[in-house]
């Protein structure tokens, strides 16, 4: 009902006494339009309209038909009404689609090209308000508390009071934004156990000082070649560098490599490596990806 008052009162600025038929006609359109740009390329298309910017005919002509195949006297020429309605069709597909990228579009687009619906303009800046505020941080996460006694407020002598409709409707919401942000707080729990899980295995690796490759206490690996397995160990306990994994890594490589001046090939590298080794390497990361050099592992 909101977006409908929308548009009629967008609409008179451009059609002044628009008829009952005309008016919906148009919210038609409007309907068609919505599912004929439901994609991002669509709706940049319509953004280009809205604000006036350059769009090829072929496209233009494309949303026009939206309401030139419903009301044959549409004026394909009226840049002020097409203009109008495609804000209207982004105004529906942002409100009940919830398609928060138009709402940034919208807010960086206004900063150097003129807005025709002001209304736009609010509804971009309350819809990433209430994004924000369903991505809270775990350290503020908090959810909307209903009304105490809403039961008996919706009730009045076993039918509906005739403020029902609204506090369903507010606690509905309330109810969606809380269920949104249980969503996304336990995603974050889970990223923040992932990175916890990474921390325990580097620091294990790091305070156990043991090589499951070498299978033998790190102080006891030697030269650039253990540098090498030491870099491949690590590289496994973690998803993403960071500095903890980054010192860790440089500080055991360093440490090994300092002993060595010579230069050494990959093959020598390879061939001072055990047979126990060269097998272990083999089975976890598979003959297809060191293939050009799988012919020095076993001989």
């Amino acid at each position: 009902m909101e977006l409908e008052k929308l548009f009629v009162k967008s609409y008179k600025r451009v059609c002044i006494n628009p008829s009952e038929e005309q008016i919906s006609s148009r919210l038609e359109g409007i309907n068609a339009a919505k599912e004929a740009y439901s994609n991002a390329e669509k709706i940049a298309e319509l953004l280009k309209i809205y604000y006036k910017l350059v769009l090829s005919k072929e496209k233009k002509d494309e949303f026009v038909e939206c309401f030139y195949s419903i009301d044959r006297t549409f004026d394909e020429q009226n840049e002020e009404e097409i203009c109008i309605l495609a804000g209207c069709v982004l105004a529906t597909i942002l409100q009940e689609d919830e398609e928060i990228s138009i709402a940034y579009s919208i807010k960086v687009l206004d900063e150097f090209f003129d807005s025709p619906i002001k209304e736009l303009s609010d509804m971009a800046n309350k819809a990433i308000i209430e994004q924000t505020k369903e991505s809270e941080p775990l350290s503020k996460f908090t959810l909307d508390n209903l009304k105490n006694g809403l039961e008996k407020e919706l009730v009045e002598e076993g039918s509906f009071s005739s403020t029902a409709p609204d506090n369903i409707a507010e606690s509905l919401k309330k109810i969606r934004t809380n269920f949104t942000k249980i969503v996304n707080y336990s995603n974050s729990l889970r990223e923040e156990n992932c990175k916890c899980q990474e921390k325990i295995q580097v620091l294990s690796w790091i305070v156990g000082e043991w090589s499951n490759l070498f299978k033998k206490p790190l102080f006891e690996v030697k030269d650039v070649e253990g540098a090498m397995v030491l870099g491949v160990e690590l590289a496994d306990l973690v998803d993403a560098p960071g500095p903890l994994s980054a010192e860790a890594f440089l500080c055991k490589m360093i440490t090994k490599c300092e002993k060595t001046v010579e230069e050494i090939t990959l093959t020598d590298l390879i061939d001072y490596q055990t047979e126990e080794i060269r097998r272990t390497i083999i089975e976890k990361y598979g003959e297809n990806l060191i293939e050009k050099i799988y012919q020095f592992y076993l001989r």
